[in-house]
């Protein structure tokens, strides 16, 4: 075996005999630059380069195993290698250790003639402990922390726990991470969900845990004074713990839910922890945006069609005014006509039968023409009239289509419902898993 710290002062030669290697962070480019030499001359087959991007990218106290058993490149971790060393004892610790030694401890007591030391009577023995309790904590499994409530936390009420309490039963105290995540709500949103479960029982169940908001803060590493502990019933081993873990999720899986609400015609789902009503608001200012859009689309459409009524009536309107023109100075025109010519020559004495015959054909043909002008007019008046009734019906489509779109997103913007956003087996971590000792009356 063969360890150093200064790769360059070997041989690259040296390297390359060696089957099995075990390659740390390098901190020149000399050590790695002789490294990959040696692999070279090694196995030919070797990425280099990817020999060079793995060494490079090595983080504290990790390692890049390569074997001549395996072409593969490996990554390990080692552990940390931690010694919980505690102050000096306290006058209470020292007590709780010398409660089973307390018949056989001696004291100096006063003798005829002087004061000498012998044996002492035996000292008051503690508190009676019942059958399922003990004044020390019970053995735990590697990687599983023991902590104590804090008599302050807010929530020990909730697990039976009292703030002068001197017996300890213990819990399971787990946080778990819960990720809800929904593509077509655009959802991924992180949940804490935190509980203590009771070890008074023959198996660690999931399904027995009892939901509280717990701080960091609430743990204490210092046990109370005079505490004794309740045995914990559950076998509590690694195999336990981890089926713990696997069952939580499984629990986790099977009852929490996101609840989200969301409206299928405009496409909106709730934010987690938005309000019903605060939603429905939304979905409404959604629906005017949408109905201010589509109405906007029928007043350009309808703009159109009315300049065109307009342009109409008002070439209807000339016309009128024109024929009204024509059939008043034709009206006037006849008569004169008559005045002079006939009723003129007939009380005049003047004029022959032929002559006044001709004025009054002529002036027949002119009433036959007024009448003619007449029957223009009123139909151009009538035509006009219908340019009128078009604007007004035109005016009354409008009033229809308004209101019916504003019916049609009214009923849009309330059309919500509840949507459960599950959690996939993935989604749930469990972070934090610790064994508490939680304070209650004896």
């Amino acid at each position: 075996m063969l360890s150093t710290q200064n790769p360059v002062d070997l041989d690259y030669k040296a390297i390359s005999n060696a089957g099995t290697w075990l390659i740390g962070r390098l901190q020149t480019e000399q050590d790695k630059n002789r490294l990959v030499d040696g692999l070279r001359s090694a196995d030919g087959s070797i990425d280099i380069g990817e020999v060079e991007r793995t060494i490079s990218g090595l983080g504290k106290r990790q390692f890049m195993l390569r074997t001549t058993k395996s072409s593969n490149l490996e990554l390990l971790t080692t552990r940390w290698a931690l010694s919980y060393l505690a102050g000096p004892l306290t006058r209470e610790q020292i007590g709780r250790l010398m409660d089973s030694k307390r018949d056989h401890a001696f004291v100096p007591v006063a003798a005829p003639g002087g004061v000498s030391p012998v044996e002492s009577t035996p000292a008051p023995a503690g508190p009676a402990l019942a059958a399922d309790e003990s004044s020390v904590p019970p053995s735990l499994p590697d990687g599983l922390t023991m902590r104590y409530v804090h008599p302050s936390a807010p929530w020990l009420a909730d697990v039976g726990g009292s703030a002068t309490g001197t017996r300890l039963v213990p819990y399971l105290a787990t946080r778990v991470d819960l990720l809800f995540d929904e593509t077509k709500a655009d959802l991924r949103h992180q949940q804490e969900w935190e509980a203590l479960i009771p070890l008074d029982a023959d198996s660690l169940d999931a399904e027995r845990a009892i939901t509280v908001d717990f701080d960091d803060r609430d743990f204490v590493a210092e046990a109370p004074v005079g505490a004794a502990y309740v045995l914990p019933i559950a076998n509590l081993t690694k195999t336990a713990i981890s089926g713990l873990s696997t069952d939580i999720k499984q629990t986790l899986r099977a009852t929490e839910t996101l609840t989200l609400q969301y409206n299928a015609d405009l496409k909106l789902w709730s934010r987690p922890g938005e309000e019903p009503d605060q939603f429905q608001r939304r979905c409404a200012a959604a629906a005017d945006d949408a109905a201010d859009k589509e109405t906007t689309a029928l007043r350009d459409k309808l703009a159109k069609k009315e300049e065109q009524v307009k342009a109409a009536l008002a070439k209807a309107e000339d016309r009128v005014a024109e024929l009204e023109g024509q059939s008043e100075g034709r009206r006037n025109q006849n008569i004169v006509d008559i005045g002079s010519s006939i009723l003129g020559g007939l009380l005049g004495g003047r004029s022959r039968t032929k002559g006044m015959a001709s004025a009054a054909r002529r002036a027949m043909s002119g009433s036959r023409q007024s009448k003619s002008t007449q029957a223009r007019l009123e139909t151009a008046r009538n035509r006009a009239a219908e340019k009128i009734d078009a604007l007004d019906e035109l005016e009354y489509e409008l009033q229809e289509a308004v209101i019916e779109i504003d019916d049609e997103w009214n009923q849009k913007a309330a059309a919500i419902e509840p949507v459960q956003i599950p959690l996939e087996q993935t989604d749930i971590t469990v972070d934090d898993l610790i064994l508490v000792w939680v304070p209650v009356q004896g």
